[in-house]
């Protein structure tokens, strides 16, 4: 998506401490996103903890990124209540950890808020595709999810998205593993 000539808002939703979004801005900083890539994309940052956005933010400096403005608040809605935004690239990687992983000894020292996504790990997710709904403007979204979910995601995704193009990309072990739903064109 950043290769293209295109400019994008990229929005990393429940950015945690940032990797993602700092990456992308550093990449493309750098040069390094490659060939076409336009250059002047812009970054927000959106997380409803003061203390991953400390975090995120402290990473930024670090690694020199300066272009990534960051947000308090519950998934998109910082943005949401803007009257006009440009093509919006969605990234998200939100909690989907579902209760039987609580039981994990590793697990039991994260911040429930980063990890807990309720019954079957799409509490935050389903809010998300709410917001997406009354979005305006051509996005597109590309989300981390658990593989134990594809199932739910195939009958609950076409409620939600209905006429749009929906994709579940498999990881090298042949695990649903990234969702990406696109909303390029506005109806009449």
């Amino acid at each position: 998506f950043l290769k293209n000539k295109k400019i994008y808002t990229v929005v990393d939703v429940g950015t945690g401490s940032g990797c993602i979004i700092i990456t992308l801005a550093a990449l493309e900083k750098s040069g390094e996103a490659g060939p076409g890539s336009a250059g002047n994309h812009r970054y927000h940052a959106i997380d409803i903890s003061t203390k991953a956005l400390t975090v995120a933010k402290r990473n930024a400096q670090i690694h020199g990124v300066q272009n990534i403005h960051f947000h308090k608040g519950n998934l998109l809605a910082p943005l949401v209540s803007k009257k006009k935004l440009p093509p919006l690239l969605i990234l998200a990687n939100l909690p989907y950890g579902q209760p039987v992983d609580f039981k994990n000894h590793a697990l039991r020292f994260e911040p429930q808020l980063a990890i807990n996504g309720g019954k079957d790990g799409l509490n935050l997710y389903k809010k998300l595709f709410v917001q997406l709904q009354s979005l305006k403007t051509p996005w597109t979204l590309i989300a981390e999810i658990d593989p134990r979910q594809e199932k739910i995601l195939h009958t609950i995704l076409p409620r939600f998205f209905p006429a749009r193009t929906v994709t579940i990309t498999k990881d090298w072990n042949n695990r649903a593993r990234v969702l990406t739903v696109e909303y390029l064109q506005l109806s009449n």
